[in-house]
């Protein structure tokens, strides 16, 4: 399933810096974070 732009552009719109993204703390790592505690729950 394709993830919907809409939600990666309302993900991103408080974020201004790369480092605010993909750094220690940011957002890619909170959501792989929280995509695997959701998929684990799951099971």
């Amino acid at each position: 399933m394709p993830i919907d732009n809409k939600l990666i552009d309302n993900l991103l719109k408080d974020y201004q810096t790369p480092e605010e993204i993909l750094g220690e703390g940011g957002l890619l790592k909170q959501l792989t974070k929280a995509v695997l505690e959701r998929a684990m729950q799951a099971n």
